[in-house]
């Protein structure tokens, strides 16, 4: 995909860990190319107003995000448990 703009501004800004894996997480389910041009084109929707959600979207949203982050550790934690010898009696 070819720019017809150039970018030339850089912005950063730190987020924790937990941000940034949720950030990860909704940036994969939207099929985004890359998390730069994700949190770009989410900043541009809220800036132009059309990106703006109920307060209740957003909620189910962080809900959803939050969820995924769940399953993930739960099947993390049972992949250990799994992997451990059986206990002996």
């Amino acid at each position: 995909m070819t720019v017809l703009k150039r970018r030339t501004r850089l912005i950063g800004f730190r987020l924790s860990d937990d941000e940034y894996r949720e950030l990860e997480s909704l940036c994969a389910s939207e099929g985004a190319r890359s998390l730069s041009d994700f949190v770009r084109s989410s900043l541009l929707r809220v800036l132009s107003g059309s990106g703006a959600e109920l307060p209740v979207e957003t909620e189910i949203r962080r809900l959803k995000r939050r969820l995924s982050e769940l399953q993930r550790r739960v099947r993390s934690l049972a992949e250990k448990i799994e992997k451990q010898p059986p206990a002996a009696a």
